[in-house]
């Protein structure tokens, strides 16, 4: 039975119809915008992608000093992939932004400080495989101001690697990294394996893993190991013409081989910008 049987007036069923149509195209739109979104996630989620992106690490760490306060920061990672006939070079910036306090005649300032600046580049040969992998160096630009509130490796230099891949809902990547420093004060090796399980019924979001585990050799022992365990979830939203936004959060919490020190936990919030 169409409208024109039902007795109504021939603009209420145009109107009618419009409105299903817009309902339809609707519809239709959220779908594709859906799976935008999930081969989005999918493709952020691969460290040697061909893309162009930035990247926002938030972090709050908490019983941080004698005084157990909280620290913050945000590493700015912008990211971008140069393309040839049988490589791609992928370059990736770490450039952290902190806010720390800073003790003094038993009070607690905070102050806002730049950290040393981390350059990497990954040269990947291509391959139509879901498993890749990549190798570069990596170095290390003194751009703190203040050595007690902003650590790190100054001026030093490093090697850095990567592998990567995809199954099912699946998608894995570990990072494997060294940095020394010129003045022989800092060596530290970064191990961050990244684990997401993509929900497909709901399509974009998805749970990981992401904690950066560190052994700091100058310091050597279990006291030079942090094994941060936690999730986080997160959304990919599609918002056409090839930009995308994801918004992930979660927590971390690093056993403490002293019982008597504090817990070393903090939160995390991290934003991706897919840029065409």
């Amino acid at each position: 039975m169409n409208l024109s049987q039902i007795g109504l007036p021939a603009v209420t069923r145009r109107m009618a119809t419009f409105v299903g149509a817009l309902v339809i195209n609707g519809l239709l739109s959220h779908v594709a915008l859906a799976d935008n979104a999930a081969e989005m996630a999918k493709k952020i989620q691969d460290p040697l992608a061909d893309l162009a992106a930035l990247q926002i690490d938030f972090n709050a760490k908490f019983n941080v000093g004698e005084n157990k306060d909280t620290s913050y920061s945000a590493i700015i990672q912008p990211l971008y992939t140069i393309e040839t006939e049988n490589y791609n070079l992928v370059t990736r910036q770490l450039i952290p932004a902190l806010y720390v306090p800073e003790f003094s005649d038993g009070n607690t300032n905070y102050s806002l400080e730049l950290g040393d600046i981390v350059s990497s580049a990954f040269v990947s040969p291509k391959t139509d495989s879901e498993w890749k992998w990549g190798v570069g160096p990596q170095v290390s630009l003194k751009t703190r101001k203040n050595d007690q509130l902003a650590a790190g490796a100054g001026w030093g230099a490093g090697v850095t690697s990567v592998a990567t891949g995809a199954n099912g809902p699946w998608a894995f990547a570990t990072f494997l990294s060294h940095l020394w420093d010129f003045d022989s004060q800092y060596s530290t090796t970064t191990f961050q394996p990244l684990v997401f399980f993509n929900i497909e019924s709901l399509p974009g979001v998805m749970l990981s893993y992401q904690g950066e585990i560190t052994y700091d050799w100058k310091t050597g022992g279990e006291d030079g190991l942090r094994l941060p365990l936690g999730l986080q979830i997160g959304k990919m939203f599609d918002l056409g013409a090839g930009w995308g936004i994801q918004f992930d959060f979660g927590g971390y919490i690093a056993p403490q081989s002293n019982a008597n020190k504090p817990k070393d936990w903090e939160l995390k919030a991290t934003t991706f910008l897919v840029i065409p």
